[in-house]
């Protein structure tokens, strides 16, 4: 997850595209648990630093993943 996330935030439009739609199925898939939180703890800093990008392209996919 943490080189998806950088390259969603740092990758080639290409690249960030695949990333984006790699994270939204893995964030639709995760099951309560152990695992979910552990994912919203790795992934919510990542993706705030993403809304916080001042690229417009990437707040968009930010968000869609969110």
């Amino acid at each position: 997850m943490d080189s998806l996330c950088q390259r969603l935030l740092t990758g080639r439009e290409q690249q960030r595209d695949i990333a984006s739609i790699a994270l939204k199925t893995v964030v639709a898939e995760i099951s309560s648990g152990s695992v979910a939180q552990c994912v919203v703890v790795s992934l919510t800093p990542k993706l705030i630093k993403g809304i916080t990008s001042s690229v417009g392209t990437i707040l968009v996919i930010v968000f869609e993943v969110w």
